[in-house]
């Protein structure tokens, strides 16, 4: 399974296709158990589904409340992802139970949330799982003063690598946060611009006010071809032993960034 579905100039990461398919599929069951059983059903569904979202977010964001302090709002860019499943599927199951103890309702609608919610995680377990596959070797980066990195001299320590370019509109949303994460020195993190010039990256960050911190090129697209990176930006988390073991198509939150730096260095 590729790790995004594009369709024409739309890209969609597969995890969260497989969110909305799960989502859908409780909402229609919901519907069904409305017309059979109890007609508040369906309004439950909507509400299980609506509370369940919101403490997913809160418990994500809280867990996370040092990633989210420098920029608060970024709290509500839900798009980048970022939702704690135990407290989200605990709210809707209390939603359910709440409304509908003494109904006929209230197994098949917890059935349902059951089996979304085991549909969804299951299938985004083995989208992680089949995701890790080696670094392409022979891949070899610039800096922007024109110094060449072999990526296979990197080997032997995580990497975070991230594919960019000027041209994207989330590049561009989430390059000054990538940077600053570059700066910390926790793992290297390489901002890789694909098929740009050398002025054409140092043009943009010098009107956009931005240090070339972990900024590298990649003029031929090498890396974007050999990986078939299909939708900017992408960031991967590359182990010790060379291994992609988290690939996150899309814009990414620096809650995000820095769970996959803790995932490579044993901190979670």
């Amino acid at each position: 399974m590729g790790d995004s579905l594009t369709i024409g100039p739309l890209s969609l990461a597969t995890d969260r296709l497989m969110a909305l398919v799960a989502i859908a599929i409780f909402v229609i069951l919901a519907g069904v158990i409305a017309r059979h059983r109890d007609a508040r059903a369906e309004q439950t569904g909507w509400l299980a589904l609506g509370l369940g979202l919101l403490f997913a977010r809160l418990s994500y964001v809280a867990t996370h409340r040092d990633a989210f302090t420098d920029d608060p709002w970024s709290a509500l860019y839900f798009w980048q992802g970022g939702f704690a499943p135990g407290p989200g599927l605990s709210a809707a199951i209390a939603v359910i139970v709440l409304r509908h103890f003494r109904s006929s309702a209230l197994m098949p609608l917890l059935g349902a949330l059951v089996l979304a919610g085991g549909l969804g995680l299951g299938a985004a377990a083995i989208k992680r799982e089949v995701s890790i596959v080696p670094l392409p070797a022979g891949i070899v980066v610039t800096t922007t003063q024109g110094r060449p990195v072999p990526l296979d001299g990197l080997r032997g320590r995580p990497l975070v690598i991230n594919v960019w370019a000027t041209w994207c509109p989330p590049c561009r949303r989430e390059l000054p946060m990538l940077i600053e994460e570059a700066g910390r020195g926790t793992v290297p993190v390489l901002l890789v611009s694909q098929g740009e010039s050398r002025p054409q990256v140092l043009g943009y960050l010098h009107q956009a006010r931005l240090t070339t911190a972990g900024i590298h090129l990649d003029e031929r697209n090498s890396l974007g071809r050999a990986l078939d990176i299909r939708a900017l930006p992408t960031t991967l988390f590359i182990d010790a032993e060379g291994r992609i073991v988290r690939r996150h198509t899309g814009e990414i939150s620096r809650a995000a960034v820095r769970d996959g730096i803790d995932a490579l260095t044993g901190r979670q």
